[in-house]
């Protein structure tokens, strides 16, 4: 039976050749180059070659089509590290719901008392003719991020972009624009930028815009507006939030990251017909009810523009994104010819425009800071509500206190990738350890799209084994079919890391690599649902579950 470590294609990073960009602005905001942008697209090309990958397989109860990579990474398979990726991602993905928008109170976070969750989705910004892009979505992710911890409406935590624009080090004007990454830096070194609408005087920021004898005048005259006292006491060393950042290299990453705190920052190639797919009639309907936008043949990249994804559908491979142009349907809405809807958003099909280019996309992580109002002593209060720690009367047999116990009970439409996400542990440990728990599952058939030489196979076979020592009854091997003269159909195995002793398989041709185990489960995180507290039931074909076991502990 198919067990836990999965032998399966690794991440696949196809070599795509770059696309010819007809100029490279900065029109919106986002800096960039041809170089840049047309690697980041053949990458988001490839990681959704990726991700599709293992999505059929999921779908095909585990039979894959293999790697579709050149010799040069052995058909997906360039290293350990890449083959243990694509088992987190091929896991999490599967572990996760199929379909996520942070605007969904059926799915996102429910607050104490509550019986649903909240949309997490402000209103959108409106950079207007300025190319502050990267400070609009830097701002509204690190909103999205603190409703996300604090379980509170969105509204009631405005960030001002335009203070993260105007006051970091760097000079910028209104059509200086910016990249994510130094942004992030910024605001992750100078938390006192993180500052509420109201502390910032955008007016006056305006009116300072054309003087240019002093960097730092639109900054300090959009702040002197301000005369709140809550607004004086943000300083450096007494900020009111704090935030942190990650780069994610993977679409499975950036959809953990989206369903963790609410939204991901992502590089766009914008397309020049953009404003052809959104036209002016789109402008009062939402984009969550448009279709997304399609790929275009014809269609060149206009600009660099930086944007947040706040929700995924792996059934119509589409991102859902939040726009810093304002409402289609606002009095002040300067976007009359298109690029604009109801409710700032649109769809867009996965793989394309550079959205969610692998190492250029952004998880941000916010909560409010130690001293303040939310977090007067440090204790992380919104945390503790979420994971209790286990009074001894509650312990199981034979489990102390000091090992780190905490209680968790699962609701409707928990998933697995909301508990391990929840207590912060490896997936593919997990279902190493859970793996007596959820039964077993099917073999796995995997075909190989070439035929791979001998000392190809043995480093396939090196990394697979690497992987799965200690855990997997049966090492894995190759099944090469071939034709014999007589027109009959034969198999020869293959399954030795010395390449000498794969010859048989590399004269015949691979059709297929069976991998064979029978001591930890793969578990079908398809269909992995829990409901109710525990102990749960995760899908009709397993049995119920008297415990999942977290980390260490049960």
């Amino acid at each position: 039976m198919a067990k836990s470590v999965l032998l399966l294609l690794a991440a696949v990073w196809l070599v795509w050749p770059a696309t010819h960009l007809q100029r490279s602005v900065t029109a919106q905001g986002l800096e960039t180059s041809d170089y840049l942008l047309g690697a980041g697209s053949a990458a988001t090309a490839a990681e959704f070659e990726t991700f599709e990958d293992a999505l059929a397989l999921l779908n095909s109860g585990g039979r894959g089509r293999g790697g579709r990579g050149g010799v040069s990474n052995l058909g997906g398979f360039r290293g350990l590290k890449d083959f243990e990726q694509f088992q987190a991602a091929y896991y999490y993905i599967g572990g996760s719901p199929r379909a996520y928008e942070s605007s969904n109170p059926s799915q996102t976070p429910v607050p104490d008392g509550a019986e649903r969750g909240l949309n997490y989705v402000p209103q959108p910004n409106d950079q207007k003719l300025c190319s502050t892009c990267v400070g609009q979505a830097v701002a509204t992710a690190a909103q999205i991020s603190l409703a996300y911890a604090l379980r509170r409406p969105v509204e009631q935590l405005p960030v001002s972009p335009l203070s993260i624009y105007y006051c970091a080090q760097g000079g910028r004007t209104c059509l200086t624009g910016w990249d994510i990454q130094p942004a992030l830096l910024q605001l992750e070194n100078n938390p006192q930028l993180l500052l509420p609408k109201k502390c910032f005087d955008a007016a006056n920021a305006r009116d300072t815009e054309a003087e240019l004898s002093d960097w730092s005048s639109t900054c300090a005259t959009a702040a002197a507006g301000s005369t709140k006292p809550e607004c004086k006491a943000i300083t450096k060393e007494h900020p009111k939030y704090k935030c942190t950042y990650k780069s994610l290299s993977g679409f499975y990453q950036i959809q953990q990251a989206i369903r963790r705190s609410g939204a991901v920052i992502t590089r766009i190639a914008m397309p020049d017909d953009f404003e052809v797919q959104f036209n002016h009639t789109k402008r009062f309907t939402s984009g969550l009810e448009l279709p997304p936008y399609r790929f275009n043949t014809s269609a060149k990249v206009a600009y660099a523009h930086a944007a947040v994804i706040t929700g995924y559908d792996n059934d119509n491979f589409t991102w859902m994104i939040l726009n810093s142009y304002g409402r289609g349907d606002a009095a002040d809405q300067t976007r009359l010819r298109g690029g604009v809807t109801a409710d700032g958003m649109f769809k867009i099909y996965m793989g394309l425009a550079g959205v969610g280019t692998p190492e250029k996309s952004y998880a941000v992580l916010c909560q409010p800071a130690a001293g303040t109002t939310d977090n007067l002593h440090g204790e992380e209060s919104w945390l503790q509500r979420h994971r209790k720690p286990v009074d001894d009367d509650g312990l199981p047999p034979g489990i102390k206190p000091e090992q780190q116990c905490y209680k968790y009970t699962a609701v409707t439409g928990d998933t697995v990738a909301d508990i391990v996400d929840h207590f912060d542990l490896d997936i593919r440990a997990f279902v190493r350890k859970n793996a007596d728990v959820v039964g077993e599952l099917a073999n796995l058939t995997f075909k190989w799209p070439m035929t791979l030489r001998a000392e190809e196979l043995a480093s396939v076979l090196r990394i697979v084994t690497t992987a799965t020592e200690g855990v997997a009854k049966q090492a894995p091997f190759f099944a090469c079919s071939y034709f014999e003269a007589s027109g009959k159909e034969a198999t020869v195995e293959c399954n030795s890391v010395e390449a000498a002793e794969n010859s048989a398989c590399e004269a015949k041709g691979i059709v297929a690599w069976f991998a064979k185990e029978s001591n930890v489960t793969t578990v079908d995180l398809s269909h992995n649902r829990l409901s109710g507290g525990l102990p749960v039931q995760l899908a009709a074909k397993w049995r119920n579950i008297d415990e999942l076991l977290l980390s260490n502990n049960r």
